[in-house]
This record gives structure tokens, C-alpha cells and sequence, in this order.
């Protein structure tokens, strides 16, 4: 079955008809390929040639998908927004891209690249079984991976060997969700404690469909399973949402905090809620008790644990080395990502003000500042479907030291991005157009490692000198 949920186009339904672009592969670009990627890679909607079926594979069973959407998945019914001839050309060029020889997606060992600074390989290391969403360091050799999809965390090792910890939390597999972030704890290297953000499904008998909501788990690995498993955040069933979208989840934790983000799952006034916890970045302690000095836990009705609010769906959130200032990277709709510098009690703004329109190119807004709301240190439009970020620290790559590196997934991308006195001074693309860049992570030995999805699996890349 494919896991062609053909979100063609993540935009409200439409009810005007519009003029035919010439052919299939036409009136692909023009409106589905800001979701599925250019190549029908995958981005914002899933991956439309990694020979996973999910609602028949026929060219009649994909006319009907688009005629009918998956309306649960934030796909629109298309009956009436394309003409029939027009949604059989989407469909006879998907059909046609299935067909082709899938030689040019065999994962390459090596790929070479050249930046201001040095030359450099990807070389690859490890091909996971499924999409791999996040990686993190124990050692210099050592890393913890999650599969979103599966549920599955594996501990790992650079020479390509990697072993399943049993024991992880039940996943809600719903389309965005599943198995997301991991973190360590300050002193894993004493005690072995781990965090995992994942969506979590609420169960309750009254309800008519599922819902569910991000998480934050806490366990301790001892040999190949977790134990003293403890969610230390979850929210009561009047927060769920039946919504695969948008859980946020990265995770970031010192001394006495976690930080983590969630998405506003696809319901945009939430964000600007404050007594609602999506849309939101959120500081617990590590026992998930809450901060006395978090910035609303004295304001009636607001949700205790948001540290700031008006954020869409961030999915990259890392501490600068020697600051010790909280960052994020953020989607916006279509154009509109973000990189935030993350302050206490602070409105990002979303979905009052951005800098992204609808996924029809329709305005949502007219506003991109407004009073006591924040602008983005920097914003991309188009999109470049930010991911995983993380600063370098190490002497290996050391003219970018400090430097933040920013995953672009849709626009299959790594940039590195310079920024002095909270300013971007300097920006660098340094991998473009080879999958899907979903996380990038430096070990304690100043080594750089990226996370891509390619045919719906994670390949883990290091970086070489060529130098």
C-alpha cells in the first residue's frame, strides 16, 4: 500500500475552476509540487514515487483520491477545483514517474560538495528501515535514531550497525505523527536518562474519531530496552485533536528545564490561545512539574507550562553553545519559514501576521508586522520546510564554529547560517537537491552528521573533508 495520502495541495477547498496548464506534468508543478516536491519526493505531503500504495495504485483509485481528498489528512476534495481532464493528466503523470526505472533512487555511497570554506563528501553510513526523524549524539561514536512511522528507537553506531531499544511509547501513527524527537539528559553519561516527544492518541469510547496530542516521555535505557518510562507531559482529553498535523515536537533540555515545541495542529486561532497548549513552545521542569516563573502561571485560564505562543509547527529548537539563547526554525504555510530567537513570554505571531500565503498563492493576511508581536530573525519564502537544526561546536570545521545549521527538507537542503549580536551576518547553502534534509546533529567530536529521507527510509550521512 502506498503512503500516497496525495496531499496535493494543503490548501482550503476551493470552489473556482482553474484555466488547464498543458499537461500533467504541468499542472503538477503548478500546484502540487510546493507539498510533494518537484520530483514527487515528498515534502509537507508525502513521497509520491517510493512505491507505497495507500489508496490504490490504479490511475482510477488516484483520480478518486483527488476528486474526493482525504479530508482527515488536510487534503481537499478536488471534484471541483481542477476540471476531470485536468485530474487525469496528475494522474497519468504519477503513473508514469511510478514507471520509471528507479535506478536514479538507489541511495548514493558518496556525493561531493564545495563550500566557501572547504570541500567536502557526504558519505553514508547507515539506510534505516523506515522514516528516521530525529538523530542525537551519546559519544563521539554512538547515536540514539527514532523511526516516526514505526514507533522504533534505535541505538546506533557509526560503523553502520544499529540495534531496536524495546520498551518506547505507544505511537498515534497519524500521518504527521508518531515516534519524533530524542534528547539526552545533561548527565546521560551517569545515569542514562532520555527524552522522547511523540504523539500520543487519547483514548476515550465517546468520541467518534481519534484525537490526540504531543508528549514528552522520560525513561532510563538500560541495555536494549527503556525502563522507568514516565510520560512527564501529556494533556487531558479537552486538549486532543483529531488533526495529523503539525505536532511540533523538538526537544531541548539543560540543568533544571525541557524545552519543547508543538504545532498548532492545524488550528490556527490556538496559537494565539493562551489557554491551549498547541501553537506553543513549553518549559517543564525534568520531572514535568511546572516552573514558578513561567511566564503565565499566574494569568486564570492560561495553559501553565507555555513559555511563548503564536508559533505554527516548529520543528528545529537547539541552545547557542556559549549564550545559552534558546533558537528555533518554524514551517510557515507557503513561503513564510522561520528562524526565531526564542524569549520568555513572547507572541510569534502566527496566524495573525507571517510572511507565507495560502497554499492556492491566496492571501491569509495582510499583515506581516503588528504591536507586541515578533519578527523572525529570518524568513524564507519560498519555503524551504525547515527541519532539525543544531550549532557547531569543535575544532574540525572550525571557520564554522558557532555557526547554526538549518535542515531544509522540501527544498532537500543544508544550510549554514552565521549569526552575530542575534543578527543573520552570513548565510551559505551547503547540500542541495539530494533528499529530503530532515535532521543534522554534531557529536561530541566536532563531526557533522545529517539524517535524509529518501524513499521513505533514513539515510544517515557524515561529513569528510576532501581537503
Amino acid at each position: 500500500m502506498k503512503i500516497t495520502t496525495l496531499i496535493l495541495l494543503y490548501l482550503s477547498c476551493i470552489s473556482t475552476v482553474f484555466s488547464a496548464p498543458p499537461s500533467g506534468s504541468a499542472i503538477y508543478q503548478q500546484y502540487c509540487a510546493g507539498c510533494h516536491g518537484a520530483q514527487l519526493q515528498g515534502g509537507l505531503g508525502v513521497n509520491l514515487v517510493d512505491g507505497e500504495w495507500r489508496h490504490g495504485s490504479s490511475q482510477q483509485a488516484i483520480i478518486k483520491t483527488i476528486q474526493n481528498g482525504v479530508l482527515d489528512k488536510g487534503m481537499p476534495a478536488f471534484a471541483t477545483g481542477l476540471t476531470a481532464e485536468q485530474i487525469n493528466l496528475v494522474a497519468q503523470f504519477i503513473i508514469a514517474q511510478n514507471n520509471k526505472s528507479n535506478t536514479a533512487n538507489t541511495p548514493a555511497l558518496h556525493k561531493s560538495f564545495s563550500s566557501e570554506d572547504y570541500k567536502f563528501d557526504l558519505q553514508l553510513l547507515s539506510v534505516f528501515d523506515s522514516l528516521t526523524w530525529a538523530i542525537t549524539f551519546m559519544n563521539a561514536n554512538e547515536y540514539l535514531a527514532t523511526e516516526r512511522d514505526t514507533g522504533n528507537l534505535y541505538y546506533a553506531n557509526i560503523d553502520g550497525s544499529y540495534r531496536l531499544i524495546k520498551g518506547t511509547p505507544k505511537v498515534w501513527n497519524n500521518d504527521q505523527g508518531g515516534l519524533l524527537d530524542v534528547a539526552l539528559d545533561v548527565n546521560f553519561a551517569q545515569n542514562n536518562i532520555i527524552y522522547l516527544a511523540y504523539a500520543k492518541e487519547n483514548i476515550n469510547t465517546a468520541w467518534d474519531k481519534p484525537k490526540g496530542m504531543t508528549a514528552i516521555m522520560k525513561a532510563r535505557i538500560d541495555g536494549d530496552k527503556l525502563v522507568e518510562q514516565q510520560d512527564i507531559f501529556s494533556v487531558d482529553d479537552q486538549y486532543a485533536l483529531p488533526s495529523g498535523r503539525h505536532f511540533g515536537s523538538r526537544i531541548v533540555v539543560d540543568n533544571n528545564y525541557l524545552y519543547f515545541s508543538i504545532g498548532e495542529r492545524g488550528v490556527r486561532p490556538d496559537a494565539q490561545d493562551l489557554s491551549k497548549p498547541n501553537g506553543k513552545i513549553h518549559r517543564i521542569h525534568l520531572d514535568g512539574s511546572i516552573p514558578p516563573d513561567n511566564p503565565f502561571v499566574s494569568q486564570a485560564g492560561a495553559y501553565k507550562s507555555i513559555w511563548t505562543y503564536g508559533n505554527r509547527n516548529p520543528q528545529g529548537l537547539a541552545k547557542h553553545p556559549t549564550t545559552g539563547e534558546l533558537w528555533s526554525t518554524e514551517h510557515g504555510p507557503k513561503g513564510g519559514d522561520e528562524i526565531n530567537l526564542i524569549n520568555k513570554g513572547l507572541n510569534y505571531g502566527w496566524p495573525v501576521i507571517t510572511y507565507g500565503v495560502n497554499y492556492d498563492g491566496t492571501s491569509m493576511t495582510d499583515k506581516t508586522h503588528m504591536p507586541g508581536m515578533q519578527q523572525p530573525i529570518r524568513y524564507y519564502v519560498p519555503s524551504i520546510a525547515t527541519g532539525g537544526i543544531d550549532f557547531y561546536q569543535g575544532s574540525k570545521w572550525s571557520k564554522w564554529q558557532h555557526n547554526m545549521l538549518v535542515t531544509g527538507m522540501g527544498a532537500q537542503e543544508l544550510r549554514r547560517v552565521k549569526i552575530v549580536n542575534k543578527q543573520v551576518v552570513e548565510e551559505e547553502l551547503l547540500i542541495k537537491d539530494f533528499g529530503r534534509v530532515r535532521d543534522v546533529a554534531v557529536s561530541p567530536s566536532g563531526d557533522i552528521y545529517i539524517m535524509i529521507t529518501r524513499n521513505h527510509k533514513g539515510h544517515m550521512y557524515k561529513f569528510i573533508q576532501r581537503n
